[in-house]
């Protein structure tokens, strides 16, 4: 006899905006058993918190029916209305145990964030007027203390938990604390930024604890990889379309990633700088989305010199990448 899985209830809520290219703002409210709760929050707007309201009045349920919040990474654009619900309706808040620090604006964190980035981008070579500016833009972000998350019960959750009924699964890359929610029986998947269909998800630079650089690229290649192990059949991104073919999606995009680092590599014939790589790529838009670009960049040079593709020499503070003329391929 066949097993009946009760299937969750997923109540997309899909805020569009003309924000960057991200089509759209999307948090679900999630029905399983006797649990209603939320992932993610959307943007800090009227509309995702109108939004948030209508979903839920028009499927049988107020803001006191919530029992949690669970947000997939500390990315403003996905705590937006968190502290208007807390206010309301205070809940407990599950999250990475690294998205604390980042959602609570902890203050030696943010400067210790200053003081990384200052020397990442030096030592990548870029110029002092856009590391000066780049900076300028972190230690108003730190002194402005921009919407830190407020909050008397955060519960940390990770690899191996369950809660609600969904496996906790950890898919750094993407941010260093991101999460996806996996139910088994109906082979769903709550995957915030992991997954956008429409655009890529940029492999963010940030640094553990100890002061290193994360490998960004090279942990979200892995945690798309990762991902084609489960059966999936949806996947419910954090901006855009649903994903109705999951693992097409993950195949193309570690495509992309193979390509873009072969680019990459041909450009390093000779010794080269980060700073040059992206120039020489992303030409006006190094001006207009520096860190992103920078954090690309660097991305895909410490994927090729993790997989023993490049080596790196210092000359004055200033790394320089240069492709091997043999190397082995540990993918």
């Amino acid at each position: 006899m066949a097993i009946k899985v009760k299937a969750p209830a997923i109540y997309p809520v899909i805020q569009e905006t003309n924000y960057s290219n991200l089509r759209s703002f999307n948090f679900y409210i999630v029905n399983y058993d006797d649990a209603l709760f939320l992932v993610d929050a959307g943007y800090d707007n009227e509309a995702c918190w109108n939004g948030l309201n209508d979903a839920l009045k028009k499927n049988g349920f107020s803001l006191k029916d919530l029992d949690a919040i669970l947000i997939t990474h500390h990315h403003y654009d996905h705590l937006g209305i968190i502290n208007r619900l807390l206010a309301e309706h205070p809940i407990p808040l599950y999250c990475h145990p690294l998205a604390i620090p980042r959602i609570t604006r902890d203050k030696d964190f943010l400067s210790e964030r200053v003081r990384f980035f200052n020397k990442l981008y030096l030592t990548s070579g870029c110029d002092e007027a856009h590391v000066n500016h780049e900076l300028k833009r972190l230690r108003e972000y730190m002194e402005s203390m921009e919407k830190p998350i407020v909050h008397d019960d955060i519960r940390t959750i990770g690899e191996g938990d369950e809660i609600f009924g969904f496996q906790v699964l950890e898919v750094p890359g993407h941010s260093i604390d991101h999460l996806a929610f996996y139910h088994e029986g109906t082979r769903e998947m709550l995957v915030g930024d992991h997954m956008i269909q429409h655009i890529s998800s940029n492999a963010i630079i940030d640094f553990h604890k100890n002061g290193t650089k994360t490998l960004s690229l090279v942990q979200y290649e892995k945690s798309l990889r990762r991902l084609l192990a489960y059966p999936l059949d949806v996947a419910y991104s954090g901006h855009g379309e649903l994903i109705n073919d999951p693992h097409g999606l993950l195949k193309q995009k570690l495509s992309r990633i193979e390509k873009k680092g072969e680019l990459i590599l041909q450009m390093l014939n000779k010794p080269r700088t980060p700073a040059w790589v992206a120039q020489q790529i992303y030409k006006d838009r190094y001006e207009t989305a520096f860190s992103l670009v920078m954090s690309e960049i660097i991305g895909h040079i410490d994927r090729l010199e993790y997989y023993g593709k490049v080596q790196k020499k210092a000359d004055n503070g200033v790394f320089y990448y240069e492709r091997k003329p043999f190397h082995r391929n540990r993918l």
